[in-house]
C-alpha cells in the first residue's frame, strides 16, 4: 500500500470513522478505527492521528500548507518551517519542506 495520504485514502478514512454502512469491516477498517479519529476544522472534517493529535495532511495540500507555514515562520529556513508544520500536521516530511524552500523566490534572494 502506498504510504502517502491521498485524497482517496482520506475520504476512505472519513467514511470508516463516521460509521458509513457501506464500508467493509476488514483489516484496514480496524486499523483506521484504532489509529485515527475525526475533528472538525473550519467546518471541514479532518482525520487526526490519535497518538500525537496531529492532522493527516492530504498530499495535494502539501504545497499550500508548507507555503503558509514557511511564510508564517518568516522565511526562517527548513528546520523552523518543518517544526511549525509538525505542530499541526503529522505526515509532511523534511524532504517535502526542503523541496519547497529550494524553490522559494524570497529565500533565493537572501
Amino acid at each position: 500500500m502506498d504510504s502517502k495520504w491521498t485524497a482517496e485514502r482520506d475520504a476512505e478514512a472519513v467514511k470508516i470513522l463516521t460509521d458509513d454502512a457501506s464500508v467493509n469491516k476488514d483489516r484496514r477498517y480496524y486499523h483506521v478505527r484504532e489509529k485515527f479519529d475525526l475533528i472538525e476544522v473550519a467546518g471541514v472534517r479532518r482525520v487526526r492521528r490519535k497518538r500525537d493529535q496531529r492532522i493527516m495532511a492530504v498530499v495535494d495540500s502539501f504545497h499550500s500548507i508548507i507555503r503558509d507555514m514557511h511564510v508564517a515562520s518568516g522565511h526562517k529556513g527548513e528546520t523552523k518551517t518543518h517544526k511549525k508544520i509538525m505542530e499541526h500536521y503529522s505526515n509532511i516530511t523534511m524532504a517535502d519542506v526542503k523541496t519547497y524552500i529550494a524553490n522559494c523566490e524570497r529565500c533565493a534572494e537572501k
